[in-house]
Formats: C-alpha cells, sequence, structure tokens
C-alpha cells in the first residue's frame, strides 16, 4: 500500500511539473497591440516595451522589411529586412538601445515594404 502511494504522488508530480512547463511556455507568449499585413509583410508592434516585429508571410522569393519612423513618414528610427524566407521574422524592442524606443504619446510609423514597387504605411499611437 505505501508503494502505491509513493508511485501516486510521484506521478502527480510528474503531471504537476509537465502542466507547468507548458504554462510557462504560453505566459510569454505577446499579445500584440496593433498588427498590420501587406503583400507577404506582416508587422506586430506592442506598446509596452516598445517591441516591433516583422514576418516574412509568402513564399513568393521577395525579402520583407519594414521602417519605423517617429513622429512622421520619414523621420527614420530604423528599420529591419527579413530575408531567410517564408515564417521567419525579426524583432527589436525598447532595451535593445535608444533608438528603438519610439518617443511616448506620439504616432509611430511603420512603412512595410515587400521590396516591390508599392508598399503600404501604417501609423498606430504609442500611449505606453
Amino acid at each position: 500500500m505505501k508503494f502505491r502511494r509513493t508511485g501516486t504522488a510521484a506521478g502527480t508530480f510528474m503531471l504537476a511539473a509537465a502542466a507547468l512547463a507548458m504554462n510557462a511556455g504560453s505566459a510569454s507568449a505577446i499579445d500584440w497591440d496593433h498588427t498590420k499585413s501587406y503583400d507577404g509583410v506582416t508587422v506586430y508592434f506592442e506598446e509596452h516595451g516598445d517591441i516591433v516585429k516583422v514576418c516574412d508571410t509568402a513564399k513568393n522569393g521577395r525579402s520583407a522589411s519594414v521602417i519605423v519612423y517617429e513622429n512622421s513618414p520619414g523621420d527614420v528610427g530604423y528599420s529591419m529586412t527579413v530575408s531567410t524566407g517564408k515564417g521567419d521574422c525579426k524583432s527589436h524592442r525598447a532595451s535593445d538601445g535608444a533608438r528603438y524606443n519610439p518617443l511616448e504619446n506620439h504616432y509611430v510609423y511603420f512603412q512595410l515594404d515587400p521590396h516591390t514597387s508599392k508598399y503600404y504605411t501604417v501609423k498606430w499611437f504609442n500611449d505606453h
């Protein structure tokens, strides 16, 4: 009888540890404040931490880029390009340095560039 209890306790512990490990992975996922897709490029923006992520979302042989502007288009902050293929992404956050930390309570502009003759610009208000 005593052996069964120990086995049950060990089994319960292993199940709890597995559940904790599974939840830890999902707890780190970002619930993005803003998302925009255009012609094989997707950009994500999380205001807390000023996280910007760009992903290549089309198998079209072209790279995917985003140019991040502060205040107005033309006031370039930085750019990121993903050229390794569909499903790949790059990101930056405020903790990467001052250039990646856009002003609070201002618009931030994102130019999605699929490296064709067309592009799409979206602006989001950064109030966090």
